[in-house]
Order: structure tokens, then sequence, then C-alpha cells
């Protein structure tokens, strides 16, 4: 995915260059993501340029995909225009703004060059909060309140959106939802600097008592999975009806 292309960077001169390129682009921790970089040279001198030559020089932080950094664009007649291009990708653990240049030769021309910025922006990052109550608390022989709220909240930290993930309530033992609710949630796009929360209304089953554990199961797009555990205390409830005698 491109973010927005900022237009033509150009050098004027006998040879005129002009280089387009994504002003900014996500990072990729797998170092997949490529962008192009374009460049156009158009002859604006008074004869023919000979032996036309175009260098793309990368800063530390990019690397050339597959091609030559040096191509020759043989002669260019008055008023022609030639365009080349390379295919770029960002190493996995660069971030920030970057500077390349593209570098036009003639044998018989003064060299010309641009110099041009692309941003490369971290990747979505989640700060992930899950609260619940640390216990619940027995009144006249029965839990008040009777359910409890377990509270997830979801910021992106990073500088582009995520996207693709599935946040999900686990109760494995004496804990249920309350009917009507979905374990699972799907938020469709996180941007930078988003904020959200998801909530879950629980209660203790029947006869269950003791610490009982519950969790938030987060699942990336890609299948990673990352797990936040916690619990509640819930008391045993203790009737005071008895069969017989009292007890003291």
């Amino acid at each position: 995915t491109y973010y927005g292309l900022g237009g033509v960077t150009i050098a004027p001169g006998d040879l005129v260059v002009g280089v387009t390129s994504p002003a900014q682009i996500p990072a990729d921790t797998e170092g997949f993501q490529t962008f192009s970089i374009i460049a156009y040279v158009q002859n604006d001198g008074q004869g023919d340029a000979l032996d036309v030559v175009a260098e793309l020089k990368l800063p530390p932080g990019l690397q050339l995909v597959g091609s030559s950094p040096r191509i020759e664009l043989n002669d260019l007649a008055v008023g022609e225009t030639k365009q080349t291009g390379w295919q770029v990708r960002a190493q996995s653990n660069v971030e920030g703004t970057l500077t390349y240049e593209v570098e036009v030769s003639a044998v018989n021309s003064e060299t010309n060059r641009v110099r041009r910025n692309v941003e490369i922006l971290s990747p979505a990052r989640l700060q992930v909060l899950f609260s619940g109550p640390p216990a619940l608390v027995v009144r006249n022989e029965k839990y008040d309140p009777g359910v409890f709220e377990a509270q997830a909240v979801i910021r992106n930290t990073g500088g582009t959106a995520y996207y693709g993930g599935t946040f999900e309530i686990l109760y494995p033992l004496g804990l249920e939802l309350i009917t009507g609710q979905s374990a699972k949630r799907f938020p469709a796009t996180i941007e930078p600097g988003e904020e959200l929360s998801f909530k879950w209304m629980l209660r203790p089953k029947d006869g269950f008592s003791g610490p009982l554990p519950y969790s938030l199961r987060v699942t990336s797009a890609r299948g990673e999975q990352d797990v936040r555990n916690m619990f509640i205390i819930v008391p045993e409830l203790k009737p005071k009806v008895w069969v017989g005698e009292p007890q003291t």
C-alpha cells in the first residue's frame, strides 16, 4: 500500500530531470514492501545529448531490487524525453525520512541531479490494556453485582493503520458471557493515534468459586497471537438455611 504520491520533483537544465515516487510508504517488518522510483529525462539543449546515463543513489536504509542503479538511455534528440525506473525497498528496521538522488549525465552535457524525500512510516503498534475487577462481593447470600465487566482498551501508537485483527475474550472455567454478546470483536481499521474499547459482561456459573481465569486473545491479520490473562476471585456462596441444628 502506497500513501500520498506527492507529485514530481524537477531539476531544470539542458538535461531536464523529473523524478516521482510515493511521499510516504508503510514500514514492512518482513522487508517485502517495495515502491517505484520513476525518472523522466528530457533533452532541452541545443543539440543531441550523447550516451545519456541515469543513476540512482540510495541512502542507507533503502535497497535496490532486481536491477542496476545505473541505466543507459543512449542518445536523446533535442526535445526527446525518455523514462526509466527502479524498484526499491526499505530495510525492515528503518523509519523516518530518507533522501535519495537521481543523477543524469551525458558525454556532451553537464550532469544534472534531483534529490527527493520518502518517509518510511512506522508499522502499526497496538497498546493493549485489559482490565476487570479483582473480586466479586457477596451480600445477602448473593453476588452484588451478579455480573462484572471486562474491558479492553486498544490504541494504535504506530504510524500506519492496523487492520484485519480479531479481539476475543476467553473464559475457560467457571465463567460465562451474558446472553446476546459476541466473544469476538472485529474492528475494521484502527488508524494511527486512534483508541477504541471493547466491553464484555460476564458472570460466574453456579457452583464455581475461587480465582476464575479469563483472557483477551488478539489475533493479527497474519495469524500472530497475543494473549493477556486475568482472573477474578469469586467467593463461595454459603446459604443460611440448614437441615437440622444451625451451625455455630
